[in-house]
């Protein structure tokens, strides 16, 4: 099935999304109440090196909305594609935004090598039906916005969690469920970038439900958060990030598998 147009739907992230959505379940978790912890035996570094290898159970392909309200404007619709692809030893994930107005369209490609570092290419084009051309990004062009969202490219790759220093930092209860803490500090923090990042890993799924970024002056700049999750597909409804030195905000919406061989505009399948 070609799919040519986009819907108006509802699942979310970007990158948590298939961390989220796709973890492995750990019996026996029980309640943890609110309480620093003193990570000395690596328990972090070890957790997030299990995330990045843990690779999706299949192909999928979602279409979703990116709902962006910029500070003291109208909300901006943006229909967008999220397709996963498996790869010999990694997997690919493919964000594609449809041109609304004025504002191109917008392919965002991320090669996902376990704990090797992720490559992406990203290109832009004008009209559904054309090819755009994709070029590679340095680490210092990951902080820039998916199509005027609140999503840098580096969110949508989970960068952060590529950051050599990981850790616990407490184990607290979060959205009614029991999580651990893992703090991420950035080796190369600078203007625009993200000192830390703290996420909120559950503990009985080890998918994210809800991440802090902090700037170089430790002040937060946003708030990544799960709304929305349907326990009985085990599926993601919808994602919000917050820019708290903004106010602005970005809802994706999604909530529809497409075939997973529907062509797209970066023109592979």
């Amino acid at each position: 099935m070609e799919v040519r147009r986009f819907s108006l739907l509802s699942y979310a992230v970007v990158a948590f999304l298939v961390c989220a959505s796709t973890s492995a379940s750990v019996s026996g978790a029980q309640p943890i109440r609110d309480t620093s912890y003193n990570d000395t035996k690596g328990e972090g570094k070890a957790l997030v090196e299990e995330l990045l290898v843990r690779r999706p159970p299949e192909n999928s392909q979602i279409l979703g909305l990116l709902k962006i309200r910029p500070p003291g404007k109208e909300t901006i619709e943006i229909p967008v594609r999220m397709t996963t692809r498996l790869t010999n030893g990694g997997w690919e994930e493919v964000y594609e935004t449809q041109p609304v107005g004025e504002r191109l369209g917008e392919v965002l490609i991320v090669k996902h090598r376990g704990n090797k570092p992720s490559e992406y290419l990203f290109g832009e084009y004008r009209k559904v039906e054309e090819k755009p051309a994709l070029k590679g990004l340095k680490a210092e062009e990951l902080y820039r916005p998916l199509a005027g969202s609140d999503f840098y490219l580096a969110d949508l790759g989970l960068e952060f969690l590529h950051w050599p220093a990981q850790k616990i930092v407490k184990k607290e209860m979060r959205k009614s469920r029991s999580c651990r803490v893992i703090e991420s500090i950035n080796p190369e923090p600078g203007p625009g970038k993200y000192l830390r990042v703290l996420s909120w890993i559950d503990f009985e799924t080890s998918g994210i439900i809800l991440a802090e970024a902090y700037d170089e002056g430790g002040k937060l700049v946003k708030e990544f958060s799960i709304q929305s999750f349907d326990r009985k597909e085990k599926r993601l409804r919808e994602v919000q990030i917050r820019n708290d030195q903004t106010d602005s905000r970005t809802r994706l919406e999604l909530n529809l598998v497409i075939d997973q061989e529907a062509k797209s505009p970066s023109g592979e399948k």
